[in-house]
């Protein structure tokens, strides 16, 4: 018996070789450790959709490595199909060789259909992107207003930690100022504002995204902005659009109309009546640019002359029009795709 069972362990590892050699003709090459560098893996994880076919492999009674190699052959091989059931990914179960098929994988990150599982290891045709804004995150997380994760707007550019807000419309933070922190926003430097900053202050948080990385995310696509001041109630306004330009051009603000969605907070940036206090198309300045413009004194935010408006400015007596505010956020939101 035990003879006969090493003989079939040899046929099995003959056959899974043989139909691993015919795939890679077309699909690539496998590495010294008998999987196929077409795939990306990820250890310890199980996508959790429907997928187009399951089936348990013999192999896996023998040889738990060679009948992973046999379950990416199998995807290899229906992977050369032209319709919509050609295979792009596969779970493979390290316990019982329970291989399954997909023909749809996840893009990105932080996907809700990815899960943790030590049984399970994903193999996908292309490597998990970081998402390019908090929109394409898709795990909850109840935490209870925002996490922070790496996202990658630019593909030629690092990915950056910021913090993306809970629920389904999912905005990036751009500013988080909580009531109580002592970290004083109107003191810090051009550098400090460029390159970002964040943490807890007597036990509140206090974020800034950094201006370059702001730079980086407005133009890789549309936003809108919300700018929300808490002064007793919480009073928001959005705008239709949000970007702000290079460093070269000192990050300029470029925002678009009001749009009402319930908006009480009136227009401090391009609405005001006074035109030197319309700060829409302004460079940001900090304390440091002070003999360019005196308002600068007031902290890092956009200037024409003084303007309507600074939620960075000394602790506690944050503004927006005639609303002085305790707390303030700053967030954008993905336009269409």
């Amino acid at each position: 018996m035990n003879d006969l069972k090493v003989i079939n362990r040899f046929i099995y590892l003959f056959v899974a070789l043989s139909c691993t050699k015919a795939s890679t003709n077309k699909k690539g090459s496998f590495n010294n450790i008998g999987y196929s560098t077409k795939y990306y893996h990820e250890i310890g994880y199980i996508y959790t959709q429907s997928p187009i076919q399951t089936s348990v492999l013999p192999m896996a009674a023998y040889d738990m490595e060679i009948a992973a190699v046999q379950c990416l052959s199998t995807c290899q091989k229906e992977a050369s199909s032209k319709d919509d059931s050609r295979c792009v990914a596969a779970n493979f179960n390290t316990k019982n060789g329970t291989c399954q098929l997909f023909s749809k994988q996840p893009l990105y990150r932080y996907d809700k259909n990815v899960i943790r599982d030590k049984q399970w290891m994903l193999y996908m045709e292309k490597a998990l992107k970081y998402p390019r804004d908090c929109k394409d995150i898709t795990i909850d997380f109840k935490n209870p207003f925002y996490r922070s994760f790496d996202v990658q707007p630019d593909q030629h550019k690092p990915p950056f930690t910021v913090r993306c807000g809970n629920g389904n419309k999912r905005p990036t933070y751009i500013q988080i100022r909580q009531k109580g922190n002592s970290l004083n926003f109107q003191n810090l430097t051009w550098a400090q504002y460029r390159n970002g900053f964040r943490g807890k202050s007597s036990g509140q948080s206090y974020y800034w995204i950094g201006n370059e990385n702001l730079y980086t995310l407005t133009n890789s696509r549309n936003y809108s902005v919300r700018f929300h001041c808490h002064h007793g109630n919480w009073s928001h306004i959005r705008y239709s659009r949000f970007s702000v330009a290079s460093k070269e051009n000192f990050y300029r603000l470029n925002v678009g109309i009001v749009t009402k969605d319930e908006d009480n907070m009136t227009d401090a940036i391009s609405g005001t009546a006074n035109e030197e206090q319309n700060i829409n198309g302004s460079p940001f300045l900090t304390r440091e640019n002070v003999t360019e413009n005196a308002c600068a004194r007031q902290g890092g935010w956009w200037y024409k002359n003084c303007t309507n408006a600074n939620f960075n400015t000394a602790n506690e007596e944050m503004f927006w029009g005639s609303l002085r505010c305790k707390s303030t956020t700053i967030r954008v939101y993905r336009v269409n795709a």
